[in-house]
């Protein structure tokens, strides 16, 4: 995914403005924010950055926004 492979060490500002996942919506077993879906996904790009893989980004940002909505519960999100 390329929020993952980008380095961020030289963005001052970073924002996330986005669909927000909890931990078992889709079957994660944690929170994620919903990216772009490849067209096929892989394990390196599946359309979601998860919780523990914003962890490993590497910022050196003087903010970082997240801005994230969540799905109503009575609304089906699928990925392909």
């Amino acid at each position: 995914m390329a929020a993952r492979a980008r380095s961020h060490s030289a963005s001052r500002i970073v924002t996330f403005a986005t669909h927000g996942l909890v931990a078992g919506d889709l079957k994660n077993a944690e929170p994620a924010l919903v990216l772009t879906p490849p067209e096929t996904g892989t394990s390196l790009d599946d359309g979601l950055l998860t919780a523990s893989e914003v962890t490993q980004l590497k910022l050196n940002a003087d903010m970082v926004i997240l801005a994230f909505w969540l799905n109503p519960a009575n609304v089906t999100l699928t990925l392909p």
